[in-house]
């Protein structure tokens, strides 16, 4: 409680974050961390700590809604974030994502797809832009709005081909997150099966076990896993 009082405002905001966690009262903490909205070099801690507060900091909406027009683009997005995290209204927040993901140069793209993507079936309007990108040459960008837009849409059939192309991938990243993201969508992706059982060929134990998952929840049943799964508990 005395960092609170510290001359450091840095110090008082992350104080209030730590109490906060420690605590889990929000009420005495709002007022503060309001003001802090005002304050350049803290109001993005303040609003971390507002978003993880959720709905408890509903009352904070008015003062967060106000950064959604600043002319700090820092501001604007993590105002979006924490509108959306603290029960505003998305109709402010979807436009601002948008923004940030059709703009190739902004670093809050990554950011935007995956508050698109919490937002879920409200999101809808961001779909077009969300699926401009899946024309981009990057592959791991593309990956992650493939999961985005399933969520927002739970469409999947035509964006298999991109899924694909990240299984068959060499960069272990990208791989992984097809296989990530075939393991959270479940019977929708069945078409991928024959790719994912191709994988249980695969010399590395560690990469066959991983499609274990997605092969499961896809197909409804562990027959296909079974020899994986015994070499696993003897090794």
């Amino acid at each position: 409680l005395n960092l609170l009082k510290d001359d450091d405002q840095l110090v008082q905001a992350a104080a209030a974050h730590a109490l906060w966690k420690i605590e889990r009262k929000a009420e005495f903490l709002i007022p503060q961390l309001v003001n802090w909205l005002d304050v350049e070099q803290v109001a993005v801690q303040a609003m971390a700590t507002l978003a993880d507060m959720g709905d408890k900091a509903k009352s904070a909406t008015d003062s967060v809604s106000r950064l959604l027009d600043s002319p700090d683009r820092n501001l604007r997005v993590n105002a979006a974030k924490t509108l959306f995290k603290i029960g505003g209204s998305v109709d402010r927040v979807v436009p601002i994502m948008v923004r940030e993901l059709q703009n190739r140069r902004s670093s809050f793209r990554y950011e935007a797809i995956n508050v698109l993507s919490e937002i879920g079936s409200r999101a809808g309007a961001a779909l077009p832009a969300l699926r401009a990108v899946l024309l981009e040459h990057d592959l791991g960008m593309r990956l992650y709005v493939v999961s985005a837009i399933f969520e927002i849409s739970n469409q999947f059939d035509d964006l298999l081909p991109i899924v694909l192309e990240g299984l068959k991938s060499s960069n272990f990243s990208h791989r992984s997150a097809a296989i990530n993201l075939l393991n959270e969508v479940g019977p929708p992706a069945s078409s991928a099966l024959p790719a994912l059982r191709a994988i249980l060929q695969d010399d590395d134990l560690s990469v066959r076990l991983s499609v274990v998952p997605g092969i499961v929840k896809i197909s409804q049943h562990t027959d296909d896993v079974l020899s994986v799964l015994s070499e696993s508990l003897r090794s």
